[in-house]
This record gives structure tokens, sequence and C-alpha cells, in this order.
């Protein structure tokens, strides 16, 4: 295990710094003690994916609906193989209507398998129907497997039904919230589809708001996981560090199916804010670590790219997303977004 400090990752690792900013440079250094080979290959991929934001000023890295603004944001989890993002590829100035065929051609030039004319015809026509905010991510893995690129593709309001029948002839499980709702209070609505064009996975992310706990048994029901309810509302609490039995820690959750076709393979996941759970990035770090040390899980990665909110007293939290994600293997782990920290903190 890596024992240094970010600081001493950052001071001993000086790499090429010509195209990418002093955040995202210290990122970088500290993903490359944990996977070297892998951060070679994420460098050289976000050079591509980020050109549109490279080529304006440092102003333009604070456009992104993605993470506080910024337009990258890491992924970390419980059993980590490598380096994981997404990134807002549009730059502050492209329309979001024509970022999915820009997306497409970048993922061409990095040489990632191509979405066949009828997957591209479907996601063009879906986003068509109505405004878009963002209009498409596109997310990156690296590990000592390859590399791999996921589009997360934005359904506009409107858009539900198309995207439903679209996703039920494509996976195993029906969705039918739409004709049978959770409950007469809370809200569902499809906010994004993920498609990993080397695998051909694809993952449906919801939005909820007003869900009570005993709730979660329904949405976990698509995929005949409703009898891990317990766990994961046990392993949610333990993250939390209080009762949620009866009300949920936030008003607005989200949840997603992913089905990956090569293994037949369902995964859902829990997610909520990770601000909404536990407050400023300081609180967020030590819950999260605490969890994995209860666990036995081992996020060494995350503890070592976190090291500048250790004592930070600062209230702000430029995490995003933490979520629980359970597989029908009944494997479990957890996950956090974050924007790179700035060691000025």
């Amino acid at each position: 295990m890596f024992q240094g400090s970010y600081e001493q990752v950052t001071d001993e690792v000086v790499l090429d710094s010509e195209y990418l900013p002093a955040t995202l440079e210290q990122a970088l250094n500290v993903s490359r003690v944990f996977f070297p080979t892998a951060e070679i290959r994420a460098r050289a991929s976000l050079k591509v994916l980020l050109q549109k934001s490279l080529s304006a000023n440092a102003q333009a890295w604070d456009f992104s609906y993605l993470a506080k603004g910024y337009p990258v944001e890491f992924t970390f989890n419980a059993h980590q193989s490598g380096i994981q993002y997404t990134t807002d590829i549009a730059g502050p100035q492209m329309s979001p209507n024509n970022v999915l065929a820009y997306a497409l051609e970048l993922l061409s030039e990095l040489g990632n398998d191509k979405l066949d004319e009828q997957q591209r015809f479907f996601f063009e026509t879906l986003q068509q129907s109505s405004q878009l905010s963002y209009g498409c991510w596109v997310g990156g893995r690296h590990n000592l497997k390859g590399d791999e690129y996921k589009l997360y593709l934005e359904v506009p309001e409107g858009a539900d039904a198309m995207a439903i029948e679209w996703l039920r002839t494509c996976t195993p499980f029906k969705i039918d919230f739409y004709d049978h709702p959770i409950n007469k209070h809370g809200q569902i609505k499809l906010e994004i589809i993920g498609y990993s064009l080397k695998s051909q996975t694809i993952e449906c992310y919801f939005s909820i708001t007003d869900m009570a706990p005993w709730e979660i048994g329904r949405i976990l029901k698509p995929i005949q996981l409703e009898n891990r309810r317990e766990y994961l509302i046990d392993l949610l609490q333990m993250a939390y560090c209080g009762v949620i039995y009866r009300e949920l820690p936030s008003a607005e959750m989200g949840f997603s199916y992913a089905f990956s076709p090569s293994t037949n393979e369902s995964v859902f996941s829990l997610y909520t804010f990770a601000s909404s759970m536990f407050g400023g990035d300081r609180r967020v770090r030590d819950a999260i670590l605490s969890l994995c040390r209860h666990q036995g899980w081992n996020m060494d990665y995350y503890e070592h790219f976190t090291r500048p909110f250790a004592e930070s007293q600062n209230t702000i939290c430029t995490h995003g997303i933490f979520g629980i994600a359970l597989d029908q293997k009944e494997n479990s782990t957890i996950y956090i977004g974050l924007k790179p920290p700035d060691c000025g903190l």
C-alpha cells in the first residue's frame, strides 16, 4: 500500500502539464501511483475528450452541469481496478443537440467500437424530441483489461415513454413505474441512458422524489432483488450513521438498472447526492472511509485522492453522487463521484 502524502505524490511525480490544468494534473499524478499503465492511457484519452475545454480560456472550466461546474468527475468504488471518470466534452460553446454526434467523433478518434446504425438512429431521435440541457457526457474506464467508454445520454422532458419502450426491447426486465406508480406522491423520471460501446451494457438512471424506505423493495423487484431490501437499507444506514427506516436522508433519490448482454446479468444501484447524506467534503470522506473499514473494503486510492479534505473546515461539498450497487450474485459495493480536489483548500 502506498504510504506517501498527496503533497508528496504531486511533488515526486512530475508529468507533462502542457495541456491539462493543474487540478487535473494533480488528480492524474495520484492516480498514476495506483494505476501507472492505466494513467498513461487515461491522460491521453482525457486530452482528446476535453479538447474543447482545453482550447478555451481557464474560465471555461466552470461551465458544466457535471461536477459543480467542472467538466471532469472521477469515480471511486470499493472494488477499484483502474481509473474511472466522466467528462463533459462539449466545452462552453457547443449546443447540447450537437454533443452526441461530437461524442461519437471523439470515440472514433480514440479507436473505440462504434454504435450500430440502429442504436444511433434511436438515440438521435430520442434527443431530438425535446430541448436538452447538456446532451451527452462521456465516461472512461482504464484498467489492465484495456479501455472502455460509455455514453451518458440525456433523456429530454416528455421522452420517457419512447425510452422505456426501447428499453423493453433490449433488457430482460420490465419497467412499469409509469403504468403502476410506486406511490401516490413520489415522481419518477428516466433521466439518463448509459450505453457502454464495447460491452454494449445498458444502464437506465431514474430520479425519484418522496420515496419511503419500505418502497425500496418495489424498485428492486424488476430485477428480482427485492429480498435484498433489508441489506441495502442496513448498508445505507451504516453509511449515514443514523436511522433511516422511516425516512430516507433526502427527498431526492435516484436508482438505476444495468444490464450486460454478454453475461445476461443485471445490477441495481440506489444513489443520492453525497451532500444530502453527509454534508461537506471532510464529512463525506470520513463517512466513506469509516464504512470501508467496517466492511473490509479497500479504498486506498480514494483515501489518497481526497487527502486535501482530511483537515478541511470548509462546509462546501464537491463530491457528487454517492451510491450502493447490488448484483444478482449477492455482491455489493459503494461508489462516489468527485470533482478533482484543489490542493489549496
